[in-house]
């Protein structure tokens, strides 16, 4: 891969993606396309974890 694209040394993707982030957002829009509807939470909480390891969002009210 060029260097550019992925750096070994940070293991970033694009110099600010990691393969977990990745991941989330595979997962997010594998959701998303899910014809049934049935994960709307599940998105939202795939979502607050992407988010969350870049800004610092508090605690989810309860």
């Amino acid at each position: 891969m060029p260097h550019g694209l992925y750096n070994p040394e940070t293991k970033k993707i694009l110099g600010f993606l990691t393969a977990e982030d990745l991941l989330l957002i595979a997962l997010i829009f594998l959701f998303l396309e899910d014809n049934e509807g049935d994960n709307p939470l599940l998105v939202l909480a795939l979502l607050y974890l992407l988010v969350s390891e870049y800004f610092d969002l508090g605690d989810l009210p309860l």
